[in-house]
C-alpha cells in the first residue's frame, strides 16, 4: 500500500461509490470488501484484509464465496472482475476459490510498475 499515493483516499472513494462491507471478529475489522458497478452487468471488486483473518480463514472465505454468488444475482451481473498483484499467491488462490479466473497480465499496472493479473468471474 505504501506504493499507492493517497491510498486511504482511494479506499474512501471506492467504499462511497458502491457496495462496501466490513467483517468484524470480536469487534475488530479483519476484512473490508465491496464492489463498484462499472456499467450495467459489470462490476469491479476490491478487498483488504488484516493478518488476523488467518484465524478464521475458512469461515470468512465461505462468506465471501456466498457474497459473490448472491451479489451477482441481486445486481444482475454477467461479469465481476478485480486485479491481483502477480506475486501474491495467497490472493490468487483465494480469488480462484471465489470462482475467479485469470484472464491476463496487466503489465506495469501499479504505481510501482508491478504487474497485476486481471481476474474475472462470469455469471
Amino acid at each position: 500500500m505504501r506504493t499507492f499515493p493517497d491510498y486511504e483516499k482511494s479506499l474512501e472513494h471506492m467504499a462511497a461509490a458502491g457496495e462496501a462491507y466490513t467483517a468484524l471478529i470480536d469487534g475488530q475489522p479483519v476484512m473490508c470488501f465491496g464492489l463498484i458497478e462499472l456499467w450495467p452487468g459489470v462490476a469491479e471488486a476490491w478487498m483488504l484484509r488484516d493478518e488476523a483473518i488467518s484465524q478464521h480463514a475458512t469461515t470468512l472465505a465461505r462468506c465471501a464465496r456466498d457474497y459473490f454468488l448472491q451479489i451477482g444475482v441481486s445486481l444482475s451481473l454477467h461479469r465481476c472482475q478485480f486485479s491481483v498483484n502477480r506475486h501474491n499467491e495467497r490472493a490468487i488462490r483465494f480469488a480462484r476459490y471465489l470462482k475467479f479466473e485469470v484472464e491476463g497480465v496487466l503489465r506495469k499496472y501499479a504505481p510501482d510498475r508491478s504487474d497485476y493479473l486481471m481476474m474475472a468471474r462470469l455469471y
